[in-house]
């Protein structure tokens, strides 16, 4: 929970070094249907997201941890919110895995997806 919220701060203060630091060189990203392997090409989204969007308020909160019994690999959940700088709010939920590699923990697959308002943030529709 510690290098998520390490992740938060730097998310929302576009920090893109400290953000690719707690990722993989190997790892991969599913945000809505859009993948992206390796460090250099999920930096490179990125930098173009950001680059495209004025910077809004962002913010997750983690629901869940589940680390494997060798304690080399966790998965968290949770959700998130994200307020435009035009004032639209978008919400939806997390899946990041984590890697415990030489005794640093980082991201492997992070997904994530925005849920439609006809859906609760449990995923179930109403």
């Amino acid at each position: 929970r510690d290098l998520s919220a390490k992740w938060l701060e730097a998310a929302r203060t576009r920090d893109g070094a400290t953000i690719d630091n707690l990722f993989s060189p190997v790892a991969t990203t599913i945000y809505d249907g859009e993948v992206h392997k390796g460090i250099e090409a999920i930096r490179a989204a990125r930098e173009l997201e950001w680059a495209e969007e004025a910077q809004g308020e962002i913010d997750w909160k983690t629901t869940g941890v589940v680390v494997a019994a060798a304690g080399d690999l966790a998965v968290e959940r949770g959700s998130w919110t994200e307020t435009e700088s035009d004032g639209e709010v978008e919400y939806g939920e997390y899946l990041t895995v984590w890697i415990n590699a030489e005794g640093e923990w980082k991201v492997l697959f992070d997904a994530g997806t925005e849920l439609d308002d006809d859906e609760d943030e449990d995923g179930d529709d109403d």
